[in-house]
């Protein structure tokens, strides 16, 4: 920072966790302030999620408010200056089957406001879910969603197009479906796939994991997703794909290495993210991440950063 000869940040906080004796209520809350020189106002970041679960259905709801100046340096916060609510529903039955363990549908929604309590983004999500018993699940779902837009968007990011202007709102609807493997074998499948509006013309969008864990000493698995967008002119349209291999190196109980490697034709980048973890304590880490971004068509740098983190647990 520049503003002040005392260059700091400092955050406190209070969390609290709750859980019933029976399990049938759980929940979090905390509240978090940052303090910085120039000391402004709205530094604060809330949050909660209360959940009721019996043996047929769930029902939770979250809720978040993060005020427009709240600074946490040493954390990560992507957006500030909004209020979000979270309500979700799910339904459980229980057949008499040697294929399916449960199955029900779910609803998911969530509304999103801005500091002056203008409505930026809502969305609906009507679903349904098969577990079954080899822990597998499908969940097909309908949706609905809606954007405000604050500044000019290009949803492609090209640099050809032109963007959807500031100002602007687009109600959309899709269909989404997902499967995921049993997570226990060694070798586990994702799949995923979405067609329907999008903004003021249309997305299909496919995708899959595949991860091979090879027991004790780690993971390896690839991630791809690849999404055909069509926009009406002038704006843009583009076939946007996305590459990611991920290693994960497990050398003893306390010693860990992770690589992600990630091709994005999006932004023309090529990135790499190493991290090495060295748990001295319990809940007590060292940790150690070199990153890079390169433009993929040449191989130039972009920009590398080497980043040193020590926590330590103070029990008291």
């Amino acid at each position: 920072r520049t503003d002040s000869a005392f260059q700091y940040n400092r955050l406190a906080g209070l969390e609290y966790n709750l859980a019933s004796a029976s399990n049938v209520w759980t929940g979090k809350a905390y509240y978090h302030y940052s303090i910085d020189p120039n000391n402004p106002d709205s530094t604060f970041s809330y949050g909660s999620r209360l959940q009721y679960n019996v043996y047929n259905y769930t029902i939770s709801v979250d809720h978040q408010l993060i005020g427009n100046n709240f600074n946490a340096e040493v954390g990560f916060v992507p957006r500030t200056g909004f209020q979000r609510l979270n309500p979700r529903v799910a339904v459980n039955f229980y057949p008499s089957s040697r294929i399916l363990n449960r199955h029900g549908p779910n609803l998911d929604s969530e509304f999103l406001w801005d500091s002056e309590g203008k409505q930026t983004d809502y969305k609906h999500e009507l679903g349904y879910e098969l577990s079954f018993m080899d822990q597998s699940n499908i969940n097909a779902s309908v949706n609905q969603r809606f954007v405000f837009l604050k500044d000019d968007f290009d949803p492609t990011r090209s640099d050809e197009g032109t963007p959807l202007p500031a100002g602007s709102s687009y109600t959309y609807n899709f269909f989404d479906i997902r499967f995921r493997s049993d997570q226990r074998k060694r070798v586990t499948v994702s799949a995923n796939g979405t067609a329907g509006q999008f903004f003021n013309g249309s997305r299909l969008g496919l995708g899959g994991n595949v991860n091979y864990r090879f027991q004790p000493f780690g993971n390896i698995g690839i991630d791809v997703q690849y999404n055909s967008v069509k926009l009406p002119e002038p704006y843009s349209s583009a076939d946007l794909v996305l590459i990611g291999p991920r290693v994960d190196v497990t050398f003893t109980k306390k010693i860990y290495l992770t690589g992600l490697f990630q091709y994005n034709n999006q932004v023309d980048n090529f990135s790499t993210n190493i991290r090495f973890q060295w748990r001295y304590k319990p809940v007590s880490d060292l940790y150690i991440v070199y990153t890079d971004n390169y433009y993929a068509s040449n191989f130039n740098a972009k920009n590398r950063s080497l980043v040193f983190k020590l926590t330590y647990w103070l029990n008291m």
